[in-house]
């Protein structure tokens, strides 16, 4: 994909420039030094020191769970009428706080894409814990690759 951007921009004369992109927790270069000599790719192996490291899916250096993946359970088929009918999502009532940040947000940038008349976070650290045993860390630190 890099290569035909690359290729798009030089023939349109256009100066092209590819910035690291911090909403990734590893780099393009430290997945290819992961990659480098390796017979066999598993996504498993790269994520591992990730999560370590960045203490994503973590409880006191423990992978959450007492288990790193839980691959082979979820390699099942469903049954043959379907999944069937899904819970509703866990969701949550601004409170005051985040209703005057959404008002803040809504009034500096109306301008640009996307919108918060659905934002439905947990508000406070506290409200979001019981939500780490279905598969949700938490929020990620503000800048996951350290950059």
């Amino acid at each position: 994909m890099q290569e035909a951007l690359r290729g798009v921009a030089q023939a349109a004369g256009i100066p092209l420039e590819i910035r690291p992109d911090r909403h990734f927790f590893a780099t393009r270069d430290e997945f290819a030094a992961h990659a480098r000599g390796r017979k066999q790719l598993r996504l498993e192996y790269f994520y591992r020191p990730l999560r370590e490291k960045f203490g994503v899916l973590m409880d006191d250096g423990e992978p959450a769970g007492g288990r790193w993946n839980y691959d082979a359970q979820n390699r099942g088929a469903f049954p043959k009428e379907g999944p069937g009918v899904l819970p509703a999502p866990v969701r949550f009532v601004p409170d005051a706080v985040t209703r005057g940040i959404i008002d803040l947000v809504n009034s500096r940038f109306a301008d640009h894409p996307g919108g918060l008349s659905r934002f439905d976070w947990p508000p406070r650290e506290p409200d979001e814990r019981p939500l780490r045993g279905a598969g949700v860390a938490g929020p990620p630190p503000a800048d996951p690759a350290g950059r």
